[in-house]
């Protein structure tokens, strides 16, 4: 993805309009009295290359096509010192804001942009783009999205700044914070699965829903969709309930749509099924209307539907795999090819076996059983001391299953393990897709063994320990001196010296290939910074954002490639609650080289990637 271009200087920009100097209304111009009401709207003010305006919302003027309805709001005015792409980012602590663009501040339907949540659920931020002419006037609304009780407004800060455009086809930032795509175009992700990393910028349509099906048992409504999307990036399968012409609410709080994930971004043509309660509290429903909507919002015309019961079918009979036409008995499922319907089955263990390894603790488990539905995901486990007395319990995902035609499987997880717990007995039971549990097992647990360079081993250390001088690395595993330097394509920057035995690095985190993410998070942007003290001693490192919504992670290791507690020496994500900077103290040995990686929140939630600094001091 590019980096994070320099704020646009207006003074020396031979196409720009210099403004005023810092501190002045950016956008105070003689043609504001020719705007009538609009033009009496605050305005920014210039700060280094950007423009600021910090204020709260007063009252609930204006809704979009992104929401608004019910929230207090702000319409201000910017006047765009130079031809560009300008994007609008809006934050605030106090309300979930949204930010709409018009050409009127009067004229709802002179949108030219609207977005509400840019990296819900991490961050409830929000961000707009737009093409000015040099002195074009464009009217930013600030507005609150009000659901459930959440604020109907309070104090907000928006930033504008122009950013570059990349060329059709070009490499992208999804989220538009570092670049904008051209007309017509759009930043699709490469990896839709994950929130982050780089796009390309791809052409825009928007999708088309080429047939639909529906059929209701009881409190399961189940459909089907074909659809086709030209971009790929087809998102929600979005649906309301019926009785006649009466739209049906779906709680006590107003909510009337169901959003059904399509998961199918990145194909151009999809099927996709959904079944489930959607009835339930609303069995007197005749009609349901069901629409496709793209990642950029564009949706295709409403198909209404009448469901029709579905046919219910017997245990060997074939059926839907879909579960849309029929559906099969309780306790049963459509699976196999040719489909038909099966009793579901618990797994069963048949053996089992445990690792346990004190130092540093970790824990390792392999399960051998049989499970017809050939669905097992993962394991419970419950550890005891040496007295029969429970001593920790964990449920975890599997790591690996090998599955055989007859309905055998071997599964296999590791993981490091509670420094408190002791362990001297285990009892496992494995789960599978469908929430069935197989019945408790009893496992042996034993210790490590000793292995020889260049063996097979564990990666937790849990089954196996290699020798002194190697670690367990690569795929496969095996046991091996590792290099201490960073892989190939890992982005390196440097620590220049900052007077006063300080030393600094100005960064841009933008995901793509990088090092391992730290033990304490992050996986969003990696950066490896080389170090080699010329003093040892206590070291203080900082990591601190630009942006205020700014989430780096620092660790410092040994080894730049491995982030294993062999290699990490120290490790910190949020310096205290409620301050997402990153510090951390370490001791460090004169002349003895070690990597510093900042990188960026990376969640389930969400990602962080931006320009930050990163400091480094003596303690002392």
């Amino acid at each position: 993805m590019p980096a994070v271009p320099d704020p646009v200087d207006l003074a020396t920009d031979a196409s720009a309009d210099a403004g005023p100097p810092d501190g002045a209304p950016a956008d105070a111009r003689p043609q504001d009295a020719a705007m009538g009401p609009c033009g009496a709207l605050p305005g920014f003010e210039a700060r280094d290359g950007r423009f600021v305006y910090e204020g709260e919302t007063t009252d609930d003027a204006h809704t979009h096509t992104c929401g608004g309805r019910g929230g207090d709001d702000r319409a201000l005015r910017f006047i765009a010192p130079a031809a560009g792409r300008w994007r609008f980012h809006v934050d605030a602590a106090e309300f979930d804001p949204l930010i709409a663009l018009r050409a009127d501040c009067l004229l709802a339907e002179s949108e030219r942009a609207c977005n509400d949540d840019l990296r819900y659920p991490r961050r409830r931020d929000a961000a707009a783009q737009a093409d000015l002419a040099a002195g074009e006037a464009v009217f930013v609304v600030v507005d609150a999205f009000v659901s459930r009780g959440l604020p109907r407004g309070g104090r907000f800060r928006v930033v504008a700044e122009r950013v570059p455009v990349v060329a059709a086809d070009g490499a992208c930032d999804p989220l538009g914070l570092v670049d904008g795509c051209p007309r017509g175009t759009f930043c699709a992700p490469d990896d839709p699965q994950r929130l982050g990393g780089a796009g390309t910028c791809t052409v825009d349509a928007p999708p088309e829903l080429m047939a639909a099906q529906a059929t209701r048992d009881g409190d399961d409504l189940a459909v089907r969709v074909e659809g086709r999307d030209r971009a790929g990036d087809a998102a929600e399968i979005r649906l309301q309930l019926f009785q006649g012409a009466q739209r049906l609410p779906l709680d006590d709080h107003g909510a009337d749509t169901w959003v059904l994930p399509l998961e199918a971004t990145g194909e151009v043509r999809f099927e996709r099924a959904h079944r489930g309660p959607l009835l339930a509290g609303n069995r007197h429903a005749d009609a349901i209307e069901l629409w496709l909507v793209d990642a950029r919002g564009q949706t295709t015309p409403r198909a209404r539907l009448v469901p029709e019961p579905s046919e219910a079918r017997a245990v060997g009979d074939a059926c839907d795999p879909h579960e849309v036409v029929d559906h099969c008995p309780a306790g049963s499922a459509c699976r196999g090819t040719p489909a038909a319907c099966v009793t579901r089955s618990a797994p069963v263990v048949e053996a089992a076996e445990a690792w346990w390894a004190a130092d540093p603790p970790a824990f390792a488990l392999e399960v051998h059983g049989h499970d017809p539905d050939g669905d097992v995901v993962g394991a419970w486990v419950a550890v005891f001391d040496a007295d029969g007395q429970p001593s920790g319990e964990a449920s975890r995902p599997f790591d690996g299953v090998a599955s055989a035609p007859d309905g055998g499987f071997t599964a296999w997880l590791g993981f490091p393990a509670n420094p408190e717990v002791r362990v001297a007995h285990a009892r496992v039971g494995v789960v599978d897709a469908e929430g069935l549990a197989s019945e408790p097992a009893e496992a042996e647990v034993t210790g490590p063994v000793a292995v020889a360079a260049g063996d097979a081993c564990d990666p937790w250390g849990a089954r196996t320990r290699c020798p002194a001088g190697t670690h367990c690395v690569g795929q496969p595993a095996a046991c091996a001196v590792p290099a201490a330097t960073c892989p190939q394509d890992a982005p390196v920057a440097a620590l220049e010296p900052a007077g006063e035995g300080r030393f600094e690095a100005r960064l841009v985190l933008s995901p793509g290939p990088g090092v391992p993410p730290a033990t304490c998070g992050g996986g969003a942007a990696p950066v490896a910074v080389p170090f080699t003290p010329v003093a040892g001693g206590r070291w203080i490192l900082e990591a601190t954002a630009d942006s205020a919504d700014g989430d780096p992670v620092l660790s410092v290791r040994t080894h730049c490639a491995h982030a294993a507690a062999w290699s990490e020496l120290a490790c910190n994500d949020d310096r205290a609650p409620g301050d997402l900077g990153a510090r951390l103290a370490v001791t460090l040995a004169p002349g003895a080289p070690v990597y510093v990686v900042v990188d960026g929140y990376q969640g389930p939630e969400g990602y962080w990637a931006g320009p930050v600094t990163l400091t480094a001091r003596p303690a002392d």
